[in-house]
């Protein structure tokens, strides 16, 4: 087989030039909102984590596979830092053998994410249908029984995500953006870009049939567990529109360019569409904070916590200053 060299959209046109604004600015934009799906994601993994004996909805298992899925959003969002790096210092492209890792990493945790969804949509069908035996499994092997899925999803995309690109593709130009992934895998077949649409059509469907059954459940009309249910309603639903029109845009564009050729401009709309992921991505800790009481508690406890250390750094830092009245006294 003819192995080929991949080269980005934008190749041509910023190799070898140095800073570029047009670059960087959309490297900046898309890092900022990149920082905020961090910041809300690791809130979450923080407060879940810290809170978990005190409130009963921060330990139950759903609360768990959150975590999982936070720390992979985390992961995901993090390597975004490489395209500003590189078009910060006017390199533009990453070296071949980051540019392999980047790859390999980005497909994983990319569709890894995904997963969880699934796995979290799973386990409210669960815990609805077969109440009894969802509430007496044991925590410590549920998980590990979820790690070992998500294991071997992983196994199953290296073989039909990544091993595909390896075969074609012996080297690569990008300058560290994830669309360019999109249309790497694009190009060794449409069918591989299907695999997250899949995902996101049997997530909808699992809570579209919890949804159904909690309207007949009494067990389920206990304030707290009712609103972590909304609660997670409202985050599959915010995560999966906001990445089904992520995923449209990108697979529609990419889709009908593929053969053509994808030019710079229809690359920057590609761009600028992973912002909407992101805010998909970011939507976890607000929505937990205004609608699971527990979790509102936890972070009003935090928030309450870091007022007091910056109030104290900050009457620490103001130091009195003694001063002296002098009479003066005329003769």
């Amino acid at each position: 087989m003819d192995v080929k060299t991949y080269y980005s959209p934008i190749y041509s046109t910023y190799n070898d030039k140095g800073f570029m604004p047009k670059l960087f600015f959309n490297a900046l934009l898309i890092n900022l909102f990149s920082l905020i799906t961090i910041l809300m994601n690791s809130s979450v993994c923080y407060i879940t984590i810290k809170y978990r004996k005190k409130y009963t909805a921060l330990r139950s298992n759903t609360s768990i596979l959150l975590v999982i899925y936070s720390i992979f959003e985390i992961l995901l969002n993090t390597m975004i830092f490489f395209y500003l790096a590189t078009s910060t210092t006017g390199i533009n492209f990453l070296p071949n053998w980051l540019s392999k890792i980047y790859i390999f990493y980005v497909i994983i945790v990319f569709n890894t994410s995904n997963f969880i969804f699934l796995l979290i949509s799973i386990d409210r069908l669960v815990g609805v249908t077969l109440p009894i035996l969802y509430n007496n499994m044991k925590q410590k092997k549920y998980i590990i029984v979820n790690i070992l899925l998500i294991t071997l999803y992983n196994i199953f995309i290296f073989f039909i995500g990544i091993l595909p690109v390896c075969e074609k593709y012996g080297s690569f130009r990008i300058p560290g953006n994830p669309m360019d992934i999109a249309i790497i895998i694009s190009s060794t077949g449409q069918i591989r870009n299907v695999i997250p649409l899949i995902i996101y059509i049997i997530t909808l469907l699992n809570y579209l049939f919890v949804g159904i059954i909690t309207k007949f459940v009494t067990d389920l009309h206990h304030a707290t567990v009712k609103k972590l249910h909304r609660s997670l309603y409202l985050i599959v639903f915010v995560n999966i529109c906001s990445c089904l029109i992520f995923y449209l845009v990108a697979i529609l564009l990419v889709g009908f360019s593929i053969e053509s050729g994808i030019n710079e401009e229809i690359w920057f709309i590609l761009s600028y569409s992973t912002i909407i992921y992101c805010f998909g991505s970011a939507s976890n800790a607000p929505i937990l904070f205004i609608n699971s009481t527990d979790y509102r508690e936890a972070y009003l406890k935090e928030f309450a916590l870091i007022k007091s250390f910056f109030k104290r750094i900050f009457n620490n830092s103001v130091t009195p200053s003694n001063v002296n009245a002098v009479a003066n006294i005329q003769n």
